[in-house]
């Protein structure tokens, strides 16, 4: 005769056993679960930081241009013994500035090589001649290490010359590089210089 309370309790039994197995199952695939959903969230938390380090890095950033003065140098009986141009380095921008490059095209008719009184130093920079859309200029280029911080401006070199044409405009063509990038990004900058009456 068929025990059929005995073979009922087995598959009881069965079933149970089965039942704890997928309850044991889905706690590990829900654990799992977490633990990806905590390692996903320490992702996202560190791309925040580094996204933010980005803007910040984005956002502090040195703007650099050119400023150039331009003084009639008299004597005392007032005739004009001269020119001089005088050349700075402004930061426009939120971070200080330091080991850059400056180059500088002054047109010929003005400089005519005259060679430029460095800042702060003893030496003089000898230009060279060179040629750009079909105009004459003198070159002058050089590295500075001296800082340039937020809305300073430091002068980095003199010209002095004994004439200058008249009824020409002294345009001159610039360019920066610093390690926040070249200023102008793309070729040279033109800056109009206004140039004092003579009388």
């Amino acid at each position: 005769m068929v025990d059929w309370q005995f073979i009922l309790t087995a598959l009881t039994l069965v079933v149970g056993g089965f039942t704890l197995l997928l309850v044991f199952r889905q706690v590990q695939i829900m654990r799992r679960q977490q633990e990806t959903m905590q390692s996903q969230s320490s992702l996202m938390e560190r791309q925040l930081q580094i996204m933010q380090k980005q803007d910040e890095l984005l956002y502090r950033r040195a703007k650099l241009e050119l400023e150039v003065d331009f003084e009639v140098i008299k004597r005392e009986d007032k005739s004009i013994r001269g020119y001089t141009f005088s050349f700075y380095v402004h930061n426009k921008g939120n971070k200080s500035a330091a080991d850059y490059y400056w180059h500088i095209l002054v047109p010929f008719d003005f400089s005519g090589l005259q060679r430029m009184e460095i800042a702060g130093n003893t030496d003089f920079l000898q230009p060279r001649s060179t040629e750009q859309n079909g105009l004459r200029y003198s070159y002058y280029c050089a590295f500075a290490s001296e800082p340039v911080y937020p809305t300073r401006t430091i002068l980095i070199g003199e010209i002095s010359v004994g004439s200058i044409p008249s009824g020409k405009a002294l345009a001159v063509l610039w360019k920066i590089i610093s390690e926040d990038g070249a200023f102008p990004d793309v070729d040279y900058a033109e800056l109009e210089v206004p140039l004092v009456e003579v009388n």
